[in-house]
């Protein structure tokens, strides 16, 4: 798949990607191989907040997995500053999901948009990262707007803006060895979902939707879905709910269930099932995250 059709077009807004935070990166990145990602080489980020600025040490590094929609980014502490700062106050809540990023075009305008909402967004962030090509090493360069940690207290929760998405989804790292072909989903936990699913959709751009006992964003890529703290203790009454809010699981749907579910036992993941067309990884055996891996287009997050 073209690099050009996993990147949203004129006004659209897709779930671009998902981040779970790590402590370091010494144990990190093998749990996840275990769990059947090929995690691409780990980067320090580099970033500029003005055009022709020598970009400086962000103070965070990642490793991702790149599927044929999305991805997922393992992101770690690198040199002390106010982001690696704020990467350890969220770790702090809690071990697991703490950004989502929204992909959308016209990085200026969405920043003065914002701006106007009320958002007090930080300076327009320019990201740069290295990445190995076929024929050489080239740069990946990225837009990003933020928000002050208290504007959006659900996560790091951020819109991108690819300027090299060709350098991102590069066919030799979509393959993964458990399956998984799409990132599709995520699952919020909130004292009030309404309020919640109305705030994220003036950050990006779109309009909410009211479901049976959740508000969802209307993306016109993945899912993400709000559900009130006490809803998800009847639904999950096993399940840990350590806070609200809580970035509670990510869905990523799989060419063949079977196939993920046969690599999971041969390695000794604990998983449970869930309905006909689901495995939940929990997180004791992941990090912290919570995965939910499904088949069919239809299913997914709730």
């Amino acid at each position: 798949m073209p690099a050009s059709s996993l990147v949203p077009e004129g006004r659209e807004v897709y779930l671009d990607h998902v981040g779970l935070f790590v402590p370091d990166f010494d144990a990190s990145p093998g749990k996840l191989q275990e769990l059947g990602f090929a995690m691409t080489p780990f980067v320090a980020h580099m970033a500029s907040t003005e055009p022709g600025v020598a970009a400086t040490p962000s103070g965070t590094g990642n490793q991702c997995a790149i599927f044929g929609q999305g991805y997922l980014e393992m992101l770690g502490p690198t040199v002390d500053t106010p982001l690696s700062r704020q990467l350890r106050a969220q770790l702090d809540r809690y071990p697991g999901w703490h950004l989502i990023a929204f992909a959308a075009n016209q990085p200026e305008e969405n920043h003065e948009r914002i701006g106007r909402d009320g958002f007090k967004p930080l300076p327009l962030v320019r990201l740069a990262r290295p990445v190995p090509t076929d024929t050489g090493e080239e740069t990946c360069r990225f837009s990003v707007i933020r928000v002050p940690p208290d504007v959006m207290p659900e996560g790091r929760i951020q819109i991108v803006t690819h300027h090299t998405p060709e350098l991102v989804w590069q066919p030799r790292y979509q393959h993964q060895p458990n399956g998984v072909a799409g990132l599709t989903g995520v699952l919020v936990c909130v004292d009030d979902p309404r309020e919640a699913a109305e705030r994220f959709c003036r950050f990006v751009g779109v309009e909410p939707v009211e479901r049976t006992d959740t508000w969802e964003m209307g993306l016109h890529e993945g899912r993400v879905v709000f559900i009130q703290g006490r809803r998800f203790r009847e639904l999950y009454p096993d399940r840990e709910l350590p806070c609200t809010p809580y970035i509670a699981e990510v869905s990523m749907r799989t060419e063949d269930l079977t196939a993920t579910r046969r690599y999971f036992d041969n390695g000794g993941i604990r998983y449970e099932t869930v309905g006909d067309d689901a495995l939940r990884v929990p997180g004791a055996e992941a990090l912290g995250a919570s995965f939910l891996f499904h088949q069919s287009p239809e299913g997914g997050i709730l």
